[in-house]
């Protein structure tokens, strides 16, 4: 079982918006159930992308485990399962990576 940690995130799309999540600082445990409640654009979707290293962080550091979601997506890739509400491609990842990951 793997916890979740997200220590001062902040993520923004450009410049001058409204970042989606301003300084999050979180700890999931690895047990038990968490749920994300919050009215549409609360950054939801943001934070579980985060979590699956699909989106890289504007400011902070999320971590699945021990694995650090910027410098090993990869393996964080490997160990979380993500199923989006409509599947889209990801920008940062080959054709290949994206057929492996949703299977």
């Amino acid at each position: 079982m793997l916890g979740i940690s997200f220590d001062q995130v902040t993520k923004r799309y450009d410049k001058l918006s409204e970042p989606a999540l301003r300084t999050l600082s979180l700890m999931i445990p690895p047990r038990g159930i968490f749920g994300i409640l919050g009215p549409n654009g609360a950054g939801k979707t943001t934070f579980l992308r985060l979590a699956a290293a699909l989106l890289r962080p504007t400011a902070g550091h999320v971590t699945i485990g021990s694995h650090d979601t910027v410098r090993e997506p990869t393996k964080v890739r490997r160990l979380v399962g993500y199923v989006p509400q409509e599947y889209t491609l990801y920008a940062n990842l080959t054709a290949w990576e994206f057929l492996d990951y949703m299977a």
